[in-house]
């Protein structure tokens, strides 16, 4: 849209129209028609984008146009020019989710998950790989969320194009949420908002005896500290056990003869192998905070 240049003889000054001048022998511009109706489609095209049915006599359409959908367009997520922000635009960036997505199995994710809260309802632990950062702008975020009924299975997440997760790191316990953020540094930083200690939201106490024995090696995937608390009962003379946090005993006791009994705590960093070693006694109970 623009002044009717192209039009010969329209008499145009310094490019506007003009009323013209007697005094001077200046006339008055022409108004062609193909400039008036250019005005007009360029009015309608705008009240009809609003999904409004022109009318003749109305004089508030354009304007009513203007307060609708259907005329700005929302612009692509992490947009950061100057272009008219939408509401759809605005409650994205506000900390709102874009969207939500479940999931049961193993995943590859893509650039449409970021900005997004997913649910993992995993049947066992699976792999979960995170876009290449290359490919997400600075600060792009994506929520893992694992609900995983059985308590059992974790998320490995696992960051693509070769890079590292740094921060709380790639593991998602069941019933935590992380996020994963893409850093200036170009790559993932994992963050648990629960990594307040052993007294962070959502913290349990858990009846392991079911699935605890010694002898086994077990590994704390929950992303912070958590307790075990043992309690035993000898089976035979002069024994001794200890529990074996990251190939180091921490504590023991050595029991004089059968049917005594001893318990004790232990704290297991995140990431921490532990393992009671089997020996002549009862697991009377196995507790687990986290």
């Amino acid at each position: 849209m623009d002044y009717p240049h192209s039009v010969p003889d329209v008499g145009l000054l310094d490019g506007k129209f003009t009323d013209g001048d007697p005094l001077t022998g200046l006339l008055p511009s022409l108004d062609p028609s193909s400039w008036a109706n250019g005005v007009t489609d360029e009015l309608l095209n705008v009240i009809e984008a609003a999904g409004l049915t022109p009318t003749e006599g109305l004089s508030n359409q354009f304007l009513q146009a203007l307060r609708r959908t259907g005329v700005f367009a929302t612009q692509a997520q992490f947009d950061n020019s100057t272009a008219a922000a939408t509401t759809a635009f605005v409650q994205r960036a506000l900390g709102n989710y874009a969207n939500v997505f479940s999931y049961v199995p193993a995943q590859t994710l893509t650039g449409a998950h970021v900005g997004t809260f997913i649910q993992f309802t995993p049947t066992t632990n699976i792999n979960v790989t995170l876009p290449d950062p290359a490919t997400v702008p600075e600060g792009g975020c994506i929520t893992l969320y694992n609900s995983s009924n059985s308590g059992a299975y974790a998320l490995t997440v696992i960051a693509s194009g070769g890079t590292a997760i740094g921060g709380h790191g790639g593991v998602v316990p069941a019933g935590a949420i992380y996020l994963f953020v893409r850093r200036k540094a170009g790559d993932w930083a994992g963050i648990n908002p629960n990594a307040g200690g052993l007294a962070a939201v959502g913290t349990q106490i858990l009846d392991m005896r079911g699935s605890r024995t010694s002898g086994v090696t077990y590994t704390n995937t929950y992303g912070r500290p958590i307790v075990v608390s043992l309690s035993l009962e000898t089976t035979n003379v002069n024994q001794s056990c200890v529990l074996v946090v990251n190939g180091f005993n921490l504590g023991g006791s050595s029991f004089p003869g059968s049917g005594f009994s001893v318990a004790g705590q232990f704290i297991v960093p995140p990431g921490a192998t532990y393992r009671l070693p089997a020996g002549p006694y009862n697991i009377i109970g196995w507790l687990e905070t986290r």
